[in-house]
């Protein structure tokens, strides 16, 4: 009789420590799982990193919108474009990829984005510079920050936006535009 409660017991014992052992190798595997997703996250992070664009902006110097050719990208800064009282010059933006990859699908939106289009030049390489001229048009007397959005793709197909600001000074016969600030690029998805 009493080898028959000492073995109900061991059994008892053995389920005990079976059913723990299961529920442990459940906690083991979620956490394992867990740490899988994260170590993914990482590498593609470290992966985009490796081939993510970076742009540097150049502004040059303002000329007179006079016999010029078409420019690229035509802005105007406080909707006063066919205005007496406004000044319309053009300004080289150079801008040069010095990331680790490629840019490619490159645009520039302004007002809130509300206009886009695309920059004239199908990809920028690594240390690749291309330029641009930009048709500028604002009221005299007036002194605003504008910002320009520019968006382009890595070779991954990231998606990115980087901001340049630029510091607007319009006076009688002057117009001065310069590069104020320049953001990091700030990745984003198309839904």
């Amino acid at each position: 009789m009493n080898a028959d409660w000492v073995m109900v017991i061991i059994t008892g014992i053995y389920a005990a420590a079976t059913i723990y052992i299961m529920f442990a190798n459940r906690t083991s595997a979620k956490i394992a799982r867990a740490q899988l997703v994260e170590m993914k996250r990482e590498h593609d992070e470290t992966s985009r990193i490796q081939v993510m664009p970076y742009l540097r902006f150049q502004v040059g110097e303002c000329r007179s919108a006079q016999n010029k050719s078409y420019p690229d990208f035509e802005i105007d800064v406080d909707d006063c474009k066919n205005s007496e009282d406004g000044i319309t010059v053009f300004i080289p933006i150079e801008v040069e990829n010095i990331g680790q990859g490629l840019a490619t699908n490159m645009t520039c939106s302004w007002n809130n984005e509300r206009y886009t289009k695309e920059f004239p030049v199908d990809y920028l390489q690594i240390k690749d510079k291309r330029g641009a001229y930009f048709e500028f048009s604002a009221r005299i007397e007036s002194y605003r920050y504008y910002p320009l959005s520019f968006g382009f793709s890595d070779l991954l197909g990231n998606h990115y936006t980087q901001n340049l600001v630029l510091r607007i000074l319009v006076q009688d016969d002057c117009f001065v535009v310069e590069a104020h600030k320049s953001g990091f690029p700030q990745k984003y998805s198309i839904s």
